[in-house]
């Protein structure tokens, strides 16, 4: 990795961290790493007398090689007018870390000629670089590319379907779908697979590639099975694109499969004291706008069907939580009918 810096200006105790002192408001990232390592670059903590290393501005500015972003395959060709002159990035006021001025240092030196990933399962800006702006999914991890894509919270980072869809499709599962034990830690991961491949074949399916849409969703459930890996509020959105992409009979099994675990929490909770109920009210009322929510995709996409046969299933869990009060902290009911 191309990183510039000498042992001795991050050796331990130096440059742990770099606090603001901005001298412009916008610097090209090369005299930004210039001026962070420059030793006179510094003040004296009033506190302690200790040395205090210091940033020269907030934003910083990383030219972008077009003919490199191209030539190495960084940015596929027919995204070549999206291509950027140059990263605006905002590293923001609150201070910096060795482990980000080492990041970039190596973004300064890398001129465009290898490709930058990022490891998912964090949401922070400092994780990514301050380049959240200026990322690609990619599968599980998000690449840097020079196309701007405004981040929005939990949703960041471009999707070029054909290059997704390709990883996604060599990946290994291993043992995902096997009748084994599935611990906490790897229920937990299967979120953001899930939400992953959610993005990508929606985004399919907004170019019209509703036969590869309809193959990431089933590849989904197939290896992450809805009975072995929780998380159900994340499948509700599978339930919706399936609708939309006229495939009503997975629709429907998926969303049946979802009812089913519900109302199994739901009898559960019933069958416990009033004064339990109310401990455990926020789960209760999870499952209860849960199963609504279902229902209410049904409702939507006109499937009428499957709401007839589970109208009556809804109003008899409703039945079975009479002793509880019926209005939460906001004065709605606890289960609002599935059209509201």
């Amino acid at each position: 990795m191309k990183i510039t810096m000498p042992h001795q200006k991050y050796v331990y105790g130096t440059r742990d961290a770099l606090y603001p002192n901005f001298l412009k408001d916008t610097l090209d990232i090369k005299d930004f790493i210039k001026l962070a390592l420059n030793d006179k670059f510094t003040a004296e903590n009033p506190d302690n007398g200790q040395t205090m290393y210091l940033y020269p501005s907030r934003y910083i500015r990383v030219p972008v090689n077009k003919e490199n972003v191209l030539k190495y395959g960084i940015v596929a060709p027919e995204d070549a007018d999206k291509i950027v002159d140059e990263l605006i990035l905002d590293v923001g006021e609150n201070g910096l870390y060795k482990a980000q001025l080492a990041m970039l240092d190596q973004l300064a030196n890398n001129d465009w000629k290898r490709p930058v990933y990022f490891s998912g399962g964090s949401f922070n800006d400092e994780d990514y670089l301050y380049a959240k702006n200026y990322l690609q999914l990619d599968g599980l991890t998000y690449k840097l590319v020079p196309i701007y894509t405004k981040a929005k919270g939990m949703d960041f980072g471009r999707i070029h379907t054909e290059t997704m869809y390709k990883n996604v499709m060599k990946w290994d599962w291993g043992n995902m779908n096997k009748d084994i034990y599935h611990d906490p830690e790897t229920r937990r991961n299967t979120l953001g697979y899930r939400t992953n491949l959610y993005r990508l074949a929606d985004s399919l399916f907004v170019e019209g590639k509703k036969q590869k849409a309809e193959t990431i969703l089933d590849l989904s459930l197939e290896k992450m099975p809805v009975n072995d890996y929780g998380f159900y509020a994340s499948l509700l959105d599978y339930v919706d694109l399936y609708y939309q992409l006229n495939k009503t009979e997975k629709a429907q099994n998926l969303a049946g499969a979802l009812l089913t675990k519900f109302k199994e929490y739901l009898d559960y909770y019933a069958g416990l004291s009033l004064q339990q109920k109310y401990q455990e009210f926020d789960q209760i009322e999870r499952n209860f706008l849960l199963y609504r929510e279902v229902l209410k995709i049904a409702t939507d996409h006109n499937d009428n069907q499957l709401v007839d046969e589970k109208m009556d299933e809804f109003k008899s869990l409703m039945d079975k939580y009479s002793d509880m009060l019926q209005d939460d902290m906001q004065g709605e009911p606890i289960a609002p009918s599935p059209g509201k």
